[in-house]
């Protein structure tokens, strides 16, 4: 199912660029009856359903040193069509399964993804071994640290946090640049955030050398590299986080 699924999303990524091309080349290709504020509204909604559309065949190259796939991942590379279908929503799904039914394609919708845990279950000894033996990311070495994001700094420069993490618990920040960000004079760093209702998330925030340079070095040196693998173990993002949120309090 692995092959059919990137041949649904070329298909996909196909018809939605002749969708969106229609949407946004006026009257003489657009419905009469849409206005301009619909022909937006669809072109949003294609873009927002296509941008994770499976289609290169490779893997990206994987800065993790030691982290094991997660179950998400383990998921998606088993069924790539899994992150596109499980986040597409009805509106989205109906229109993946509208155009499949005139497709001559034997598909079928991917199961959902594995449910992320809340916290991330102990390590074991021989995880903590591992772990503790080099730092996850291959940063050069005088980046290969760990620090305190403070209340003030994440205020300053992730104002979005600011009330949704727990202000009662330390959140940490560390370097983990993507190898398509080498030209940028700022800092990509991962978080490691405890939200309000206690679970782990990760997500990312540019910092300048010296903005970073200046947050407190408290954290151990031992600590620095077990949190730093869990945070790159953490099964949900910020984005996913605020998904889940927002689904169950749709539902309230």
């Amino acid at each position: 199912m692995q092959s059919v699924d990137r041949v649904l999303a070329r298909h996909l990524a196909y018809l939605a660029f002749i969708e969106i091309r229609s949407a946004a080349g006026g009257p003489t290709r657009t419905p009469a009856k849409t206005t301009p504020a619909e022909a937006l509204t669809h072109i949003r909604f294609l873009s927002d359903l296509c941008h994770n559309l499976p289609l290169g065949e490779g893997r990206r190259p994987d800065r993790s040193r030691t982290r094991p796939p997660s179950r998400r991942e383990v998921a998606m590379r088993e069924r790539p069509m899994s992150w596109t279908w499980n986040t597409a929503g009805p509106q989205g799904q109906a229109w993946i399964l509208a155009h499949v039914a005139k497709l001559d394609l034997d598909w079928t919708p991917p199961p959902p993804l594995p449910t992320p845990y809340v916290v991330l279950p102990p390590f074991t000894l021989q995880q903590r071994m591992r772990f503790l033996a080099r730092w996850p990311v291959g940063t050069p070495r005088e980046q290969r640290v760990l620090k305190v994001y403070d209340n003030t700094t994440l205020a300053a420069h992730s104002p979005q946090l600011a009330g949704l993490v727990d202000p009662g618990v330390e959140h940490y920040v560390f370097p983990d640049p993507s190898p398509y960000d080498a030209q940028s004079a700022e800092l990509l760093c991962r978080l490691l955030l405890r939200m309000v209702d206690g679970a782990e998330v990760t997500s990312h925030v540019r910092l300048a050398p010296e903005v970073f340079a200046a947050l407190p070095s408290s954290v151990p040196f031992w600590r620095q590299r077990l949190l730093a693998h869990r945070a790159r173990l953490v099964e949900r993002d910020l984005g996913l986080w605020t998904r889940d949120r927002d689904r169950v309090s749709s539902r309230a």
